[in-house]
């Protein structure tokens, strides 16, 4: 416990902290965010994909899953780990965070324009003979990426942006807004709350012993 207040203590010093670290109690609601994002998105995304799909529906959700999968678990990760640096008082660390949210958001925008292309392939019926739907979807979004005249694949587009914000905040709220401080603070309390569980057990140890001298002594006495 000394030790780890003295690297807390340390830590708050180094990145100029004078509060506690806010982090939630459990995580459970967090996940359950994300698998229902995940859910959510690839029961929509799989309804668009279906016609295109040799397997029907169950084709189109097994498409939908991957690229819900993409879009919620690298948002995540970002608002978790990397884009989180952006809340550093160093500089260095402060850019790179930064620099993470700014290639997500050109990753997020990319990735689900692509997705929209290739959907609309798929509604169409596919590619050329030949040629790869997935590859022909990207080669038209790198034509024209914002060329999409079907409603539905901007729906697309749409969705998969929205539910990747929703899982980068959701990666943002998972831990303390500043850097790596909830992960020193719980070293703290995981330390505090090993001690009090040794100092109870010493303590209910020692009411066994006295209880048990008490009544050794109450047999002698009779």
């Amino acid at each position: 416990v000394i030790s780890r207040k003295d690297e807390l203590k340390e830590f708050k010093e180094k990145h100029n902290l004078n509060r506690d670290a806010s982090y939630p109690d459990s995580w459970l609601w967090y996940y359950f965010i994300l698998l229902s994002l995940v859910a959510i998105e690839s029961i929509i995304n799989g309804v668009m994909f279906q016609k295109g799909s040799a397997s029907g529906y169950l084709g189109g959700v097994s498409i939908a899953v991957l690229i819900s999968l993409i879009n919620v678990v690298i948002g995540f990760l970002v608002g978790a780990f990397w884009g989180k640096l952006s809340w550093s008082i160093h500089q260095t660390q402060k850019i790179i965070g930064y620099v993470g949210f700014g290639l997500w958001g050109i990753f997020t925008v990319c990735f689900n324009l692509s997705v929209g292309h290739i959907r609309t392939l798929f509604e169409e019926g596919g590619a050329a003979p030949g040629v790869d739907i997935w590859t022909q979807g990207f080669i038209n979004f790198l034509n024209s990426p914002f060329g999409l005249v079907d409603f539905f694949s901007w729906v697309l587009v749409i969705i998969g942006s929205l539910f990747a914000l929703i899982a980068l905040f959701d990666g943002i709220k998972f831990d303390d807004e500043y850097p790596f401080y909830g992960r020193e603070f719980r070293k703290l309390v995981d330390a505090e709350n090993d001690l009090q569980s040794e100092v109870s057990n010493l303590n209910a140890m020692a009411d066994a012993y006295c209880e048990d001298f008490l009544n050794r002594g109450d047999t002698a006495i009779r």
